[in-house]
C-alpha cells in the first residue's frame, strides 16, 4: 500500500495565497458592479449674510449678503437671521465614478408647487411639474464631477399667488440625467416654504 506524500507547507500557502487573491479580485469585481457609474446629489443654496455681519446691523441699510449657505427649508420667521431668500439656487452635483468619458451628458429639471391658500395649508395641491430653464448638455471627465446652479425664483410664484390670496407651501425638483437619450440617474429634493406670521 502506497502512502502518500504529506504536502510541503510550501504548497499549503500557494494555495492560500492563490485562494485570497481570488476572494479579493472577485469583491473587486462585485463592488465595481454595484457602485453606480454615475451619481447625482443635489441642495438648495442661497447667499446670506454671516454671524459677524448680523451683529449690529442696520435692516434699513444692510451690507452685501457674502455667504454660501444650504437651504433645507424657507421661511419668514426672522428678517435677518434665518434665510428666506427672493430666489433660491439649485446646486446640482454630477459625479462620473467610470473610466470613461461621459460625452453629451444632457441634465433636465422640473419644478412642483404645493399651492394653497395662506390662511390654510391643508387647502394645498401639488400642481404641475414646470420645466426650469432649458435641458443642459455636459461632457464630464473618467472620474470627474460636473456642479450645475440653476436659480428658481421663488419670490415671482409668491407674488403670483399672492392675487388669490394662495401661497406656495413647498418646492419640489426632479432632477434627471440622460446619456444618449438612457435614463443614467435622476434625485429628488424638497423645500418647504413657511410664511411669516
Amino acid at each position: 500500500m502506497l502512502k502518500r506524500k504529506p504536502k510541503s507547507t510550501a504548497c499549503i500557502l500557494a494555495v492560500a495565497v492563490v485562494v485570497l487573491c481570488s476572494t479579493r479580485a472577485a469583491s473587486r469585481n462585485a463592488d465595481a458592479q454595484t457602485k453606480p457609474k454615475i451619481a447625482v446629489s443635489a441642495e438648495f443654496q442661497c447667499l446670506w449674510w454671516n454671524t459677524h455681519q448680523m451683529d449690529g446691523m442696520d435692516p434699513n441699510n444692510p451690507p452685501p449678503k457674502q455667504t454660501r449657505v444650504t437651504l433645507t427649508s424657507w421661511e419668514y420667521s426672522d428678517p435677518i437671521g434665518v434665510p428666506h431668500p427672493d430666489t433660491v439656487e439649485l446646486a446640482i452635483k454630477i459625479r462620473n465614478n467610470s473610466s470613461v468619458a461621459l460625452d453629451g451628458t444632457v441634465i433636465q429639471v422640473e419644478a412642483q408647487w404645493l399651492e394653497g391658500l395662506q390662511s390654510r395649508k391643508n387647502s394645498a395641491m401639488w400642481g404641475e411639474r414646470e420645466r426650469v430653464g432649458k435641458p443642459l448638455t455636459r461632457s464630464i471627465a473618467p472620474n470627474g464631477r460636473e456642479i450645475v446652479i440653476l436659480p428658481i425664483d421663488i419670490s415671482a410664484k409668491m407674488k403670483t399667488l399672492a392675487a388669490s390670496k394662495r401661497w406656495p407651501w413647498s418646492l419640489r425638483v426632479f432632477i434627471v440625467v440622460r446619456n444618449s437619450g438612457k435614463l443614467i440617474a435622476s434625485d429628488r429634493l424638497e423645500l418647504p416654504i413657511t410664511p411669516g406670521d
